[in-house]
């Protein structure tokens, strides 16, 4: 049993990374296109940088949680844990992806509320902050977790930190920041469905409470 878990197979662990993509492809799809009004010609640009972003942070959440998820009953995910590296170096790739087209979209039309009169107000400068400096740890800690030095004195300083509480927390005010007028609109939501954002901050206070439980 125990080696089944370890040889545990990256063929599988890409497929639940596929399967979560593309079932967040589909809710933005449902709620951004099918009942909102978003148009197929911002399909690129909206969907898809949603569910990069989506996508990114459920991987992210769970690489930090691995050590609770090992701990955990739950076998399937358990096993996913064997391949964090794989898990963690996707995540990486779609927050990258979803920074540079997150760049290249930014403008009023697309972002309005970020905007008074084509400036960009506070909600967007401190969304855009957060996002930045969360993006900057994450590469943080990602490059210092390839070092081969396991007396990486840098390593214990960002472990005493807690640089993954910071980063999930910088994500979350990112978030907060990019959608919570929307939050708080349920009526305007599209089909009644969830705003992509707030997703993302619930999943976040979940992944917390789970990495934090028992401690």
């Amino acid at each position: 049993m125990k080696k089944d878990s370890r040889d545990y197979s990256k063929g599988k662990t890409s497929l639940f990374i596929i399967l979560i993509f593309t079932g967040c492809l589909t809710y933005i799809l449902l709620r951004n296109i099918i009942f909102g009004t978003v148009t197929w010609n911002f399909l690129p640009f909206i969907a898809i940088n949603k569910a990069l972003a989506l996508t990114a942070i459920i991987l992210l959440v769970f690489v930090f949680s691995g050590k609770r998820i090992r701990q955990s009953r739950a076998g399937l995910f358990r096993n996913l844990t064997n391949h964090l590296p794989l898990i963690g170096n996707t995540a990486l790739i779609m927050i990258s992806a979803h920074s540079l087209i997150s760049i290249r979209m930014l403008n009023p039309e697309l972002f309005s509320r970020f905007y008074n009169f084509n400036t960009l107000n506070i909600w967007g400068i401190l969304a855009i902050i957060a996002g930045v400096f969360a993006f900057l740890l994450i590469l943080i800690y990602y490059f210092n977790i390839q070092s081969t030095r396991e007396k990486n004195q840098f390593r214990l300083f960002l472990k005493r930190i807690k640089i993954s509480w910071l980063i999930i927390s910088l994500v979350f005010i990112h978030v907060f920041f990019t959608g919570f007028t929307e939050w708080i609109h349920v009526a305007s939501w599209p089909g009644y469905l969830v705003p992509e954002s707030l997703i993302i901050a619930i999943f976040i206070v979940s992944g917390l409470y789970f990495f934090t439980r028992g401690k």
